[in-house]
C-alpha cells in the first residue's frame, strides 16, 4: 500500500466530538467486464469516481480515502479535469478547489499495489488507513453505483450512532456497501483474501440494514451502464414499498430475510 500526498494531508479532519469517521471509495479494479476503466466514465456530465468523491464530501461524514491500483496515475490524473474535484497543484492527491473549499474533510489517494489479488487488498489497504488515522469507524463506499448519494450515507451513519451496531449496511435485495465498519471489525476486514469482500462479515454481524434501493444500480458492464441512465424514481420506490418490511428487520433475524437455502447461495 502507497499513500500519496503532502505529510499529515492523510488524516486531518474530526468527523464529529465523539467518533472519527473515514470513507473508503473503492476503485483499483481493471474494470475488465466494462473493456473501458469505470472510475472515468462519464455519467451525468461526471466521471463515476469524480461523482462518487462529490457524493463523500457532500455528505461531510469524514475524510475521503480512494483507493486506486490499475493504472492509478492515470486515473489519478484525470481527475485534474473534473470541476468538482480537480487535484491540487500542492498535492497529487488532495482535492482542494473553489467549489469544494467549504467542505470540513479532505481526499487523499490509498494507491494499492496488489490490486490484482482482488478487492479484499483494497479493503485491507483501507482498513490500515483509517486504523493508522485513528478512525472509529470506516464507511466504504464504490465508484461504480451512480445513485448513491449523500443522504444515504448520512442515513448510514445515523442509524449507525442511534443503533450501535459494530456493522450498519445498505440494503437493496442483498446487503452490501456503502457499509460502516466499527474499529472494533478491523481486525476481521484485515483477515479477508481474494476477490471476496465483506458481504460475509455483514451477513455474520450483528448488522443493522438500511433500505438502500438507489444502491441497486451499479456499473460492471456498457448494458448496465445504459440501465442506469434509464432508472427513475418511481422505480426505486416501487422497491422500497415492496421490501420496506424485510429492511427493518436486522441480520440477527437473518432467516427472515434470507430462507436457509437463499442464505446459503449468498454466502456463497
Amino acid at each position: 500500500m502507497t499513500k500519496t500526498g503532502a505529510p499529515g494531508s492523510e488524516c486531518r479532519s474530526e468527523s464529529s466530538p465523539m467518533l472519527k469517521y473515514s470513507i473508503a471509495i473503492l476503485a483499483a479494479g481493471r474494470s475488465q467486464r466494462m473493456g473501458r476503466a469505470k472510475q472515468t466514465t462519464i455519467f451525468e456530465g461526471e466521471t463515476l469516481l469524480a461523482r462518487a468523491i462529490r457524493v463523500a464530501l457532500e455528505s461531510e461524514v469524514g475524510d475521503v480515502k480512494i483507493v486506486l491500483g490499475y493504472q492509478s496515475e492515470q486515473i489519478a490524473a484525470s481527475l485534474q479535469n473534473e470541476s468538482v474535484s480537480a487535484v491540487s497543484n500542492k498535492s497529487t492527491s488532495e482535492v482542494s478547489n473553489k467549489s469544494i473549499t467549504s467542505y470540513p474533510n479532505y481526499v487523499s489517494i490509498i494507491v494499492n499495489d496488489d490490486w490484482a489479488e482482488g478487492i479484499a487488498s483494497s479493503i485491507r489497504s483501507a482498513v490500515q488507513d483509517a486504523i493508522d488515522c485513528g478512525s472509529d469507524a470506516l464507511l466504504f463506499m464504490a465508484c461504480d453505483q451512480p445513485y448513491v448519494d449523500n443522504a444515504l450515507l448520512r442515513s448510514l451513519i445515523e442509524a449507525f450512532e442511534r443503533t450501535s451496531k459494530p456493522v450498519v449496511a445498505s440494503y437493496y435485495g442483498t446487503p452490501g456497501i456503502p457499509a460502516i465498519f466499527a474499529k472494533e471489525k478491523f481486525s476481521e476486514l484485515l483477515l479477508l483474501t481474494g476477490d471476496k469482500g465483506a458481504k460475509r462479515l455483514i451477513l455474520e454481524s450483528d448488522a443493522h440494514l438500511v433500505p438502500a434501493p438507489l444502491a441497486q444500480h451499479d456499473v460492471d458492464t456498457e448494458a448496465d451502464l445504459d440501465a442506469c441512465r434509464l432508472n427513475n424514481q418511481e422505480e426505486n420506490d416501487r422497491w422500497l414499498t415492496k421490501n420496506a418490511l424485510a429492511v427493518t428487520t436486522t441480520l440477527t433475524r437473518k432467516n427472515q430475510i434470507f430462507p436457509d437455502e437463499a442464505f446459503s447461495k449468498e454466502l456463497a
